[in-house]
């Protein structure tokens, strides 16, 4: 499983749906390494920079390969009639490449790519 940047931020915020749903798994989800720029990039501060470096930590990161850049420009059309962006069209090929399920919320992005699985495994 493989969470996108929503989840990401319900759980560094605390939220508990999220941290039980964490606290449930085996092993904790992938995290794909545009997620993990978005959330060290959006720090307002150095002190909330470590407290995202700190909790990327607990996560194995996922970066793309070659064919997951290629698969995610097939993507294109989908900015045109869906509004996928560049991160997420990235995101849902290195999903899709290696076999992992995405976790988000953000259905309305990700509804129309093809061949990705998308779940939201707890509720807001």
């Amino acid at each position: 499983m493989l969470a996108d940047t929503d989840v990401l931020i319900d759980l560094i915020r605390g939220y508990q749906p999220a941290l039980a749903w964490l606290a449930s798994l085996p092993d904790p989800p992938l995290v794909s390494g545009f997620a993990a720029l978005e959330l060290a990039f959006g720090s307002s501060d150095t002190q909330e920079l470590s407290r995202v470096e700190s909790f990327l930590k607990r996560f194995p990161v996922l970066w793309p390969d070659a064919e997951d850049v290629k698969r995610a420009l097939t993507f294109s059309k989908l900015r045109l009639s869906g509004g996928l962006g560049i991160l997420d069209a990235l995101t849902a090929a290195l999903a899709i490449g290696h076999g992992q399920e995405l976790l988000t919320f953000n259905l309305r992005h990700f509804k129309s790519v093809p061949g990705l699985k998308v779940l939201s495994t707890y509720s807001r």
